[in-house]
């Protein structure tokens, strides 16, 4: 063999390996790319499932208070006597400490509003000289609140404001006699704010 001959050889060896370790190296590079996307997912998945879980507990906590609430407030016999004597200024002197204590617990709290059990707003003491329009077939919440007697929590848009979502509790309110008739719905608004 001469010098040329293994010169040549030399080269080809040296390329052949050349390409053999850069396969290697490309495959050995594209499985820890692979694997680091695997990681990410994996870990953006738990991320995801702690924020669900954190959300989905705050929620419930804000949703259970506030429910809580209203119930007990629900039950004030001035409540549904206001109601049924249809005296928005007694209501009105009677709702807003309890709303301004709302305020303070839950900084979002924006809304205390009572209807009619015809759909019509009978008081927003958050806002009290807006009043008497009628709300029925436009706030599902409401309607089913009406309709089945029985509380609600959701997410649901006002009127005056039908992009904003607001987490709301609406509440019967029935008359403390014997017949226990259906006067109205309470409900409260606290803005998505307090959630996140």
């Amino acid at each position: 063999m001469n010098k040329q001959e293994i010169k040549k050889i030399k080269l080809i060896t040296i390329g052949f390996l050349v390409i053999v370790v850069t396969v290697l190296g490309a495959i050995r590079a594209f499985d820890d790319i692979k694997r680091i996307k695997n990681e990410q997912k994996r870990d953006n998945a738990l991320v995801s499932k702690q924020l669900e879980y954190i959300f989905s507990k705050r929620l419930n906590d804000v949703s259970k208070g506030l429910l809580k609430r209203a119930l007990l407030i629900s039950k004030f016999k001035l409540v549904s006597n206001s109601l049924k004597q249809k005296n928005r200024q007694k209501l009105l002197k009677f709702m807003q400490d309890r709303f301004s204590g709302l305020k303070s617990s839950y900084k979002s709290f924006n809304r205390i509003h009572f209807h009619l059990k015809d759909g019509t707003s009978f008081l927003r003491v958050h806002n009290p000289k807006q009043y008497g329009d009628n709300l029925n077939g436009k706030r599902p919440m409401i309607d089913f609140v009406i309709k089945t007697k029985k509380y609600a929590v959701g997410f649901e848009s006002g009127t005056s404001d039908m992009a904003k979502a607001t987490l709301r509790v609406a509440v019967p309110i029935f008359s403390k006699d014997k017949t226990k008739e259906l006067l109205g719905v309470m409900e409260f608004g606290v803005d998505f704010a307090v959630i996140v």
